[in-house]
């Protein structure tokens, strides 16, 4: 949903000058610095130095540096990239679980294309060190087998029976490929030849996920039957041995187990509540938490020559640890992978992004830096979340919703929805709650979610509120309520539309004055109104578009994107020759857009969240603009926290002496950014901590001040290096 929190800080006059005709549109889109992380299944460090990740939604990502900043691979078309696999030729092979097959690169992970195996769900892939490559898979139960670095396979096993292949792991002291499956477990000593069933001691284990091997050949192998028990062979298994690690394990319900780590004399098991570490060799076990902000982990990588544990989480991303795992760091800076559905801003202007499978992720420094908030959050289909005008921050789930009231810092579960998806949160003037839910009916709490009511025996899809205080709520169906009671009744008030296209998104500009309705098929409609009549402002643009999501900077200034299409459009008339406006972002299906008190427009992504300026856009018309505030107003610094600069927005409506200094947080002045006589209009000036002989700032806090005749505003900025 997008509002401005506050009333709008810029009321311009504008006196716009047309210089020349142009056939192109432009925007100045910035990608925020997050949310970072994801749901990442897989990481390698690879003999080339490269760490590489992939993540539940079929994006790759590689680091140069050892995870300090990522990079997203180019050409990834399929989902769920699960293991990695060095061949001899350099490339490298990608198994994908959603009927991807394997997927190639050949410039160290930069870009990717189909290799092989298509309509296969690849699980796990390894080498032997001869470079034959095996490759396991769940939709059919083969493991195949590759002499050629992956460009022909032959089928070296068939389990029959429902038995996946989760796992294959080769065992270089013995010589002994292991394949770990859904039921039972199998070895080969001839290079994939023959595999022989294992049966004493483990027998129809429940579910083995992973195989790894310590120093010295022993074979420790996880299943995840009674929330997780993990098996000991001594003798290349030949027999097995439970370890029994329900005494530690069963403190915790349904710890997982998704993969096994030895290291040293260490082991290392990836659960869905941390790391637990044996020092014993699996004896006793302790979970480690320490510094994990997410503690769902997925898959291990260890590089002996830095001692470098990687481990890819559910959510916060990557982590690596450098003393065994004791302790862990977040290594995610430009690993987007988390799609951002939702986006909100509380009233001191943090932005909470609700991410699928990721949580929530909140910012105080519009989008310079994000926070992964999920402390007592234990469901993280995320689809939606709002922060109320008094201070509560909710996010919906598809199996229910959860309730923070200290800005995210905490959660506890909502009262009701168990097994239901609360796909739309709303608030009235008067703070009474509204919840969507999908597919379901449309619900009131006059009491902040204690108790609800069902008022709508439809599929609300979309849910907003004017300054009057009435609220609309659209359908699936393609109507649209009113309330003009705050929900207690419910009307139609949709004449104008055309029926039958479902109302996706309903904003409310910030005046008030107009309403827009976005449309599955039939483009966007507006009302002058308070929706009593709704005309057609889709021409030039949107015409038969799905608008999922609708962006609104002022009465005339809108953006609208496209249902599962990389499109924003851009109108600054109310509706009528919408320009696309998203050159230069990617894969970035829109599904929210916010607006801060700044003016500035942040989009919820898929690969982030993004913003812009609307005074940016560059119209289908090259225009210059001569801007005239109608008050004087000194904006936050952008970014702020900064390293090394920043900018300084201000406006100023009538000619005047203008002074703009920069002081330490004991009032000492730093510098003059500004002294000189100004005409009245709005301008930027850049702010350097490198002061060169002058002066150079050591991370702190900083004072701004602005003096424009009678005029003073002061505001912080922050210095962080």
């Amino acid at each position: 949903m997008l509002r401005n929190i506050l009333p709008p800080p810029h009321m311009y006059i504008a006196l716009i000058l047309i210089f020349t005709s142009s056939t192109y549109s432009q925007t100045h889109w910035k990608k925020t610095n997050g949310p970072t992380g994801g749901f990442m299944r897989s990481v390698v460090k690879g003999p080339d130095n490269k760490v590489i990740s992939g993540s539940q939604d079929g994006r790759i990502f590689y680091s140069d540096n050892n995870g300090e900043t990522w990079h997203k691979a180019d050409n990834v078309f399929v989902r769920n990239i699960v293991d990695f696999v060095y061949c001899d030729d350099g490339s490298i092979l990608a198994a994908t679980a959603s009927n991807g097959g394997v997927q190639r690169s050949t410039d160290g992970g930069q870009t990717w294309f189909y290799a092989a195996l298509g309509n296969e769900n690849v699980w796990a892939i390894e080498k032997d060190p001869f470079g034959h490559l095996y490759a396991g898979t769940r939709s059919a139960e083969h493991i195949w087998k590759s002499t050629d670095n992956g460009y022909n396979w032959l089928i070296s096993h068939y389990v029959s029976g429902n038995n996946d292949v989760n796992d294959l792991e080769y065992n270089s002291i013995t010589g002994t490929m292991f394949s770990a499956n859904d039921q039972y477990l199998y070895r080969s000593t001839d290079f994939g030849e023959n595999w022989e069933f294992l049966s004493n001691g483990i027998g129809e284990a429940d579910a083995i996920t992973d195989i790894t091997f310590d120093k010295n050949g022993n074979i420790y192998a996880g299943s995840q039957e009674a929330g997780g028990a993990i098996y000991l062979s001594t003798d290349n298994g030949d027999s097995w041995t439970n370890m029994d690690t329900s005494q530690t394990f069963g403190d915790i319900i349904n710890v997982g187990l998704d993969d096994i780590l030895a290291v040293e004399n260490y082991l290392l098991v990836a659960t869905h509540s941390g790391v637990a570490k044996s020092t014993d060799m699996g004896q006793s076990w302790e979970f480690i938490t320490n510094g994990l902000r997410s503690l769902d982990i997925i898959d291990f990588a260890y590089d002996s020559t830095s001692n470098t544990i990687y481990v890819a989480n559910q959510r916060g991303g990557i982590f690596i640890s450098t003393d065994y795992g004791d302790s862990w760091q977040l290594k995610s800076n430009g690993l987007n992978a988390s799609f951002s559905r939702y986006l909100s801003f509380d009233r001191s202007e943090t932005l909470y992004a609700a991410s699928f499978l990721n949580g929530v992720h909140r910012s105080s420094d519009y989008g310079e830096t994000w926070e992964l908030v999920v402390d007592g959050i234990t469901e993280f289909t995320q689809i939606s979340v709002f922060a109320t005008k008094d201070d509560y921050v909710i996010t919906g789930t598809e199996d229910g919703y959860f309730i923070s009231t200290n800005r995210g810092d905490n959660w506890q579960q909502g009262a009701g929805f168990a097994g239901q998806t609360v796909y739309k949160i709303e608030e009235d003037l008067n703070g009474n709650w509204y919840f969507a839910i999908w597919g379901g009916v449309f619900y009131r709490s006059t009491d902040k979610g204690i108790s609800w009511l069902n008022k709508i025996n439809e599929f609300v899809f979309s849910i907003a509120v004017d300054s009057s205080g009435n609220i609309y709520a659209g359908t699936n169906s393609g109507r649209i309520y009113k309330s003009t009671d705050n929900g207690e009744n419910w009307f139609y008030s949709d004449n104008g539309l055309t029926t039958g296209s479902t109302i996706m998104d309903i904003e409310v500009s910030p005046s008030g004055r107009v309403i827009y309705a976005g449309t599955y098929g039939n483009g966007i409609f507006k009302s002058e109104n308070e929706g009593e009549y709704w005309v057609d402002a889709s021409h030039g643009g949107l015409e038969q578009k799905a608008v999922f999501a609708i962006g609104v900077r002022n009465d005339k200034e809108i953006f609208a994107s496209i249902f599962e299409e990389d499109e924003i459009y851009y109108t600054e008339s109310g509706g009528g020759n919408w320009l696309l406006v998203s050159q230069g972002m990617y894969e970035i299906e829109t599904r929210a857009f916010e607006v801060d008190g700044e003016g500035y427009v942040y989009a919820g992504t898929k690969e982030s969240v993004w913003r812009t300026k609307t005074n940016t856009i560059i119209t289908d018309i090259e225009t210059e603009e001569y801007l005239t505030p109608e008050n004087f107003y000194l904006s936050q610094n952008y970014p702020n926290p900064f390293n090394p600069s920043t900018t300084i927005s201000y406006s100023i409506s009538e000619p005047s002496y203008v002074t703009l200094k920069v002081y330490d947080i004991l009032g000492n002045e730093v510098t003059t950014l500004v002294n000189e006589e100004k005409p009245a209009g709005s301008y930027e000036v850049e702010f350097s901590a490198e002061g060169g002989d002058a002066y150079k700032l050591a991370s702190g806090i900083y004072i701004y001040r602005l003096t424009s005749g009678i005029f003073t505003a002061s505001k912080k900025l922050i210095l962080l290096k």
